[in-house]
């Protein structure tokens, strides 16, 4: 078995969080079923963090086991191409056996190009993942901008 770290993102309005629960529409739940539909085998995901009903992500970090052998592009393509439309896969890369994505998410968050146009930046599309930036007068070129919830 391998172990692969991804980086997936939704749009969480219309679920009821990450983990699977009976009769919900679940992140969790979606995301097996897809990444099944590629292994050709059950497979189990384990997650950076657990997201509450209508939460959304732009770079959650997941990371699973497979012996399917398909190169990173066919996990990230084949996964998205079965997922719904609120949710994709950004990448997909090899990671050593000793990777958990609860202890490594953020680490994982490396500067790699996403292997496909990202689709399910659908909260972005909508103004849910938004955020409003204000640049006070005499802010100093290169300085980090000072960001306001909207």
């Amino acid at each position: 078995m391998r172990r692969y770290a991804a980086c997936i993102e939704y749009d969480g309005a219309g679920f009821a969080g990450w983990q699977v629960q009976p009769g919900l529409r679940t992140i969790e739940a979606e995301l097996r079923r897809a990444l099944e539909s590629v292994a050709a085998h059950p497979v189990d995901i384990i997650c950076a963090g657990r997201t509450d009903a209508g939460v959304h992500a732009t770079g959650q970090i997941i990371h699973f086991e497979s012996s399917a052998r398909r190169s990173l592009r066919g996990w990230a393509l084949g996964a998205t191409s079965e997922l719904p439309a609120d949710v994709s896969v950004r990448w997909v890369r090899p990671v050593p056996g000793h990777f958990h994505a609860r202890l490594f998410g953020a680490d994982a968050h490396l500067p790699l190009p996403d292997l496909l146009p990202r689709r399910a930046a659908a909260g972005a599309r909508q103004g849910r993942l938004a955020a409003r930036v204000a640049r006070p007068r005499g802010d100093e070129p290169g300085r980090c901008p000072v960001g306001r919830r909207a």
